[in-house]
């Protein structure tokens, strides 16, 4: 017996063990929901026979998922492929969620249609911490002077407040050293090399720091070097 064949033989077994800790819905490809187990329905506060009469794009928040994206994501499964796709929906209470769905298509001989498994978990608490973090980048971004390196030191990014505060453009700093900002006896210095080592042992640098502007300038920063 081939590895193939064994686990066609598994299949019910197979399902059992993943209904019995994963939410799984089998739905058509037109939308309509079949079946789903007791993990989707508690996740999503619908009993099965409200969710057979739901169409399963319906479940998605209003303007998640343009006709366009719908229409290309529908073909892949109907070409045979699986594909895994991440979806803010609204539960029966319209509570936001987030859900990470496998869709593995699935041919039924009965119908001689394709339908799909849908294999779903709950993200919404790590997406919803993303969404904040970025969303606090954002803010940073928008009031404060940012500059990224590599670990040797070498500029990778800085955003639009400190160029402007140091009087240069993006392409006049990328790919150059942190140095072009210190005077040149401070980055000869231990002190200097002594601040990129306990950078890369991963330590935060903060402090107040005297640095040179593109025209020679010096203005201290209040800052913190975060690896």
């Amino acid at each position: 017996m081939t590895g193939s064949e064994f686990l066609a033989g598994k299949s019910a077994e197979i399902l059992k063990t993943l209904s019995a800790g994963q939410c799984l819905v089998e739905l058509e490809l037109s939308g309509s929901i079949r079946w789903a187990n007791d993990h989707f329905t508690a996740l999503t506060g619908y009993s099965l026979d409200e969710l057979k009469d739901i169409d399963c794009w319906q479940l998605l928040d209003s303007g998640h998922l343009s006709p366009e994206n719908q229409e290309t994501f529908l073909q892949t499964l109907r070409d045979g492929s699986c594909a895994t796709e991440s979806f803010r929906c609204r539960n029966k209470a319209q509570a936001e969620q987030w859900l990470k769905v496998l869709f593995i298509p699935v041919r039924d001989d009965a119908t001689h249609q394709t339908v799909c498994l849908a294999i779903a978990t709950d993200s919404t608490v790590r997406k919803q911490a993303y969404l904040a973090m970025t969303g606090m980048i954002k803010a940073l971004e928008r009031s404060t002077a940012l500059i990224e390196f590599d670990p040797s030191g070498t500029i990778l990014h800085c955003n639009d407040n400190f160029l402007e505060l140091m009087g240069y453009q993006l392409d006049d700093v990328v790919g150059r050293h942190h140095r072009i900002f210190a005077r040149p006896e401070q980055a000869a210095s231990q002190e200097y090399l002594d601040f990129w080592a306990s950078l890369a042992a991963g330590e935060i640098v903060p402090g107040q720091f005297e640095r040179l502007r593109q025209d020679g300038s010096s203005v201290w920063l209040e800052a913190s070097y975060n690896p």
